[in-house]
């Protein structure tokens, strides 16, 4: 499960993910960005379910999605092609529905998110599998007000600052259960706040967690001493 926030606030969108993959059984099968970028588009999208960035990039580039507009509009069919891609490769997979979330920035309408699902048990109230979505902000873990214990308006600065913010939402995620019929967290590996604007997307890591490979997510195990150095990727 990705830990997925997403919002604009001025002149810029923002992602918060998260970047362990688990098994079925709760331990960590992978530790990496669950950030997708795509060449020439100022924009990027994080994902829920059995996917991998390179794919979601190359099915895109399959699709002729090349700008920011082109990857809004192909959204929701983009996700429909992720999730066919996975009933072929993984045809064992009960659940092979993906969810995209995008923030994208565009010269005249300026940064906003939008969701596209292929269906499925990933779908969200009042969305049509296929066709994508505008948000004002994203976020699926709960209530982000429960998190903070205050109220929370993801858009505005005043009452939500994306990085010291948004890591206390993703501890928050990393202690709590996703889904009570699967075992163990699902939050781990690291955070990154994803920004996007007129200059491009720039990715950069906000905290990195003692998580293993082969073993479950330990939300008592804390985080790695020091920051690693900004990570950025330019479209």
């Amino acid at each position: 499960m990705t830990l997925i926030a997403a919002t604009t606030q001025g002149a810029a969108g923002f992602l918060i993910t998260d970047a362990a993959s688990c098994h079925a059984d709760g331990t960590v099968a992978r530790i990496a960005s669950k950030v997708v970028t795509f060449p020439g588009v100022v924009g990027a999208v994080a994902f829920e379910g059995l996917a991998h960035p390179d794919d979601i990039a190359d099915i895109a580039q399959a699709m002729g999605i090349t700008t920011a507009r082109d990857l809004v509009r192909n959204l929701g069919a983009l996700a429909i092609e992720m999730k066919s891609w996975t009933m072929q490769w993984y045809p064992a997979e009960q659940h092979p529905d993906v969810l995209l979330c995008a923030v994208v920035y565009d010269s005249e309408v300026g940064p906003s998110t939008w969701i596209g699902h292929s269906g499925g048990r990933i779908a969200r109230s009042g969305m049509i599998a296929g066709v994508p979505k505008m948000a004002r902000a994203y976020w699926n873990y709960g209530d982000p007000a429960d998190a903070l214990n205050r109220p929370v308006n993801m858009t505005d600065h005043a009452l939500f600052n994306v990085e010291s913010d948004g890591l206390s939402l993703a501890e928050a995620a990393r202690c709590g259960v996703w889904d009570p019929k699967s075992p163990g967290h699902r939050v781990g590996g690291f955070i990154e706040l994803t920004t996007v604007d007129r200059s491009g997307v720039h990715t950069r890591r906000l905290r990195e967690w003692n998580d293993t490979i082969g073993q479950p997510i330990r939300p008592d195990a804390g985080h790695r001493h020091g920051r690693p150095p900004a990570l950025e990727h330019s479209a």
